[in-house]
């Protein structure tokens, strides 16, 4: 592009790639960058590019930041958060058909349980209501962390929200009883938030609403008001864990 043309680019916030101001998705990822194309300016019977575009120009240094790099997570599908899911679902179909209770199937009740109670007691239920409000935010928050850091770091992710969630429940309490996801979800809510607030600091268009986020993290934080086993503690530790693992992985993928 010669100097006397403006530029006409934007950058991506989810790739990173730069594309062109007048497509309202990014043809790289699929991001959506804009509800509508902008309008083109006539003078003259020709397009005035440089009425027409109205570019908010980011700093170099900070375009250069922007430019974060992709993961590769194979064909493009959230495969950790659709085996967390497919786990739990299909613990739950054992449980019910072999007439377990959750203890049998790792459910962490008091203070010292078997070791592997940690790991298997996110992916317990015995409420399908329960199942649904924590799978629903783990889908809906998961999906972006997958896309930003991938297949196995979010699959470590889960398992330590999770394990880390419940094992703080059980040091809290030695009467607790604690099983299911709302330690994971709040976690994927926590690492979405890191990675959306530092991409909102490079990016000038398209911040995102905080709102409906604010509401899905309130009310996965007060589930344990109306679900005896989502354990309050198991939660707020998961959240934490997944913020703070959201902001060191949003700070070293900057910096490369």
């Amino acid at each position: 592009m010669s100097s006397g043309q403006p530029e006409l680019g934007v950058v991506c916030r989810n790739c990173g790639a730069e594309v062109s101001a007048y497509v309202t998705e990014c043809p790289y990822c699929g991001q959506r960058l804009r509800k509508r194309a902008p309008k083109l300016r006539r003078v003259d019977g020709e397009v005035d590019l440089e009425a027409s575009v109205e570019r908010r120009r980011l700093p170099r240094m900070k375009r250069v930041r922007a430019r974060i790099p992709t993961v590769d997570i194979g064909d493009g599908r959230p495969w950790a958060i659709l085996a967390a899911l497919a786990g739990a679902a299909i613990l739950v179909v054992v449980q019910r058909g072999a007439g377990l209770n959750p203890i049998e199937v790792g459910a962490v009740v008091g203070a010292s349980p078997d070791w592997w109670h940690y790991l298997a007691a996110p992916f317990v239920y015995d409420d399908l209501g329960y199942f649904f409000a924590t799978g629903l935010g783990v889908l809906i928050f998961g999906i972006g962390v997958e896309r930003r850091i991938g297949t196995v770091a979010t699959a470590i992710l889960i398992l330590a929200t999770g394990s880390l969630g419940m094992l703080a429940a059980a040091a809290a309490s030695d009467a607790v009883v604690a099983v299911g996801q709302n330690g994971v979800a709040l976690g994927l809510v926590g690492a979405w938030a890191a990675f959306a607030r530092r991409e909102e600091h490079a990016y000038e268009e398209d911040a995102p609403d905080w709102i409906p986020v604010a509401i899905a993290a309130l009310v996965l934080l007060v589930l344990p008001v109306v679900e005896d086993a989502a354990d309050p503690i198991a939660g707020v530790v998961g959240g934490l864990v997944g913020f703070a693992a959201g902001e060191l992985a949003s700070r070293s993928r900057a910096k490369s």
